[in-house]
């Protein structure tokens, strides 16, 4: 008997994994990641695995973590804040910069993320 996981993909619609692959894909996890450094109109400067949509709201950020920078000393905090969420879509116009992250923010949200 072939065992099958199904989740609720991004699309609203059940989605079949082959246990194996699901296996791969955790594996492979950190090599599939899409990071990127988005600054927002409101000044919030967010890190998160992004997924472009084909319509608004136009990204997916996985793992959102805010980047606060206090007399450069960096850290990261659980963003959007006052939820459990760590997931959020938003609207383009939102958006200021999209950017691929420094090696020091990288590793920093890889830490805090798997910890």
């Amino acid at each position: 008997m072939l065992n099958i996981v199904a989740a609720w993909g991004v699309t609203g619609k059940i989605q079949l994994t082959p246990p194996f692959f699901c296996d791969k894909m955790e594996r492979n996890k950190e090599s599939i990641m899409n990071l990127h450094v988005i600054e927002l109109i409101n000044n919030a400067v967010v890190v998160a695995d992004i997924e472009e949509l084909d319509e608004e709201p136009s990204c997916f950020l996985k793992n959102c973590r805010e980047i606060i920078d206090t007399d450069g000393d960096i850290e990261l905090r659980k963003w959007p804040l006052y939820t459990d969420e760590t997931d959020t879509l938003i609207y383009s116009n939102r958006i200021v910069t999209i950017s691929t992250p420094s090696d020091e923010i990288a590793a920093l949200y890889k830490k805090t993320i798997n910890s």
